[in-house]
């Protein structure tokens, strides 16, 4: 009796195989009806495991990639339905090609082709939503698989969700990623709706920010891009400035750090300190800078460099250790040698491993002390 069930399964679908008894598991392709067009026919590749045969309670179905253009919560649901109320194997694969029948031909705008590669609705989407975006460009590959979005020298690019119909996932932005961005996956029209918002809300700050990289010396980023919201500024050969800007409220005042010798360090976070309450939100960041630090300008960027064997200052911005500008991590040379001689710059991990393998090392005050391994002073790091 189970064989002939078996048999009747493969003459109505010679293309799906029995792979399994236990539990009994079909696999293959299932080839929808094509009522009205043999060329709208979508061939599925399809899995069928049914624990419980001859009853489909349990049973489970999965698809290859063919529909992940096709998918949606919709479509899902009504799958599950199928599979709980119908009595047989042969029953419930008629009836899953009825279904999708009816889903290719419910919209007589949208084509698809059988190798599921590409859908015409998605064109004619992307054209109506270019038509309400002035000034945004796109391009594509050619299955429209990915999409980038340029909109005032930014771009964002998406791809397409394979498992619900008309969804895009980003994956790659110039736009930095804010508290505010919660959605994995947008439509379309979302999509270009925020890169138009976050440009809006990001100009501001794009300008403030461009107006330290022409008048500041600027190590860090040394290539800014859209999603660089903070500038490393140097202020002298041992001492620089890290600004990092809230996105949320561009006129605000910045997250401020400053790396240096300890007693230049100490200095001008007192004259922050004491300017703190001058802070003009009608002012323009590099006033409010200057004016922070007690600066007349900012010194520019140096286009020599000191001879190390005539004993003046290095401008070698490397960390005398490891002779790197930055670590994996992104960490440029925070601390600083306090002989005026010496003033070599040190990352701070770099530094700690090194007072670690010295036998006149100490810890005290949670910072490990030691000697600067140029010049033999008395340096010291955090240890933690």
């Amino acid at each position: 009796m189970m064989a002939d069930m078996y048999f009747e399964i493969f003459d109505w679908y010679p293309n799906l195989i029995l792979v399994s008894d236990h539990p009994v598991t079909w696999e293959g392709l299932l080839t929808t009806a094509g009522q009205t067009n043999l060329k709208h026919r979508l061939t599925l590749k399809i899995k069928l495991e049914v624990p419980n045969y001859p009853t489909l309670t349990g049973a489970k179905l999965l698809f290859g990639r063919t529909i992940g253009f096709l998918r949606t919560r919709e479509l899902d649901k009504k799958i599950s339905n199928l599979l709980n109320t119908t009595s047989t194997v042969l029953s419930f694969l008629r009836r899953l090609q009825m279904l999708f029948d009816d889903l290719i031909y419910c919209s007589s705008n949208t084509k698809i082709y059988t190798d599921g590669t590409f859908k015409e609705g998605t064109l004619e989407d992307l054209k109506n939503v270019l038509c309400t975006h002035s000034g945004m460009k796109l391009s594509s590959n050619r299955t429209f698989d990915f999409v980038k979005l340029y909109l005032k020298g930014v771009h964002t690019t998406l791809t397409k969700d394979t498992y619900y119909l008309s969804t895009w996932k980003v994956v790659s932005s110039d736009l930095p990623e804010l508290t505010v961005d919660q959605q994995k996956t947008l439509t379309l029209g979302v999509a270009m709706k925020k890169l138009e918002d976050r440009v809006q809300l990001l100009e501001d700050i794009w300008h403030q920010l461009s107006q330290i990289d022409r008048n500041c010396w600027v190590i860090d980023p040394q290539n800014p891009k859209p999603y660089h919201l903070y500038r490393r500024i140097n202020l002298s050969q041992s001492l620089s400035v890290l600004v990092t800007l809230d996105p949320l409220n561009s006129s605000a005042l910045p997250d401020i750090k400053l790396f240096g010798t300890n007693a230049e360090v100490q200095e001008y976070e007192c004259r922050i300190s004491q300017n703190l309450q001058n802070w003009d939100l009608e002012s323009s960041l590099l006033d409010n800078l200057q004016n922070l630090l007690c600066l007349n300008e900012f010194p520019r960027a140096s286009t020599t460099k000191c001879n190390p064997n005539q004993g003046g200052i290095i401008e070698e911005e490397e960390c005398c250790i490891c002779f790197s500008l930055t670590l994996d991590e992104g960490q440029l040379p925070d601390k600083i040698c306090d002989n005026e001689k010496c003033r070599r710059k040190f990352h701070v991990s770099c530094l700690f491993q090194w007072l670690q393998t010295t036998a006149r090392n100490n810890i005290v005050f949670n910072h490990i002390h030691g000697v600067c391994p140029n010049c033999g002073e008395n340096i010291s790091c955090s240890a933690t």
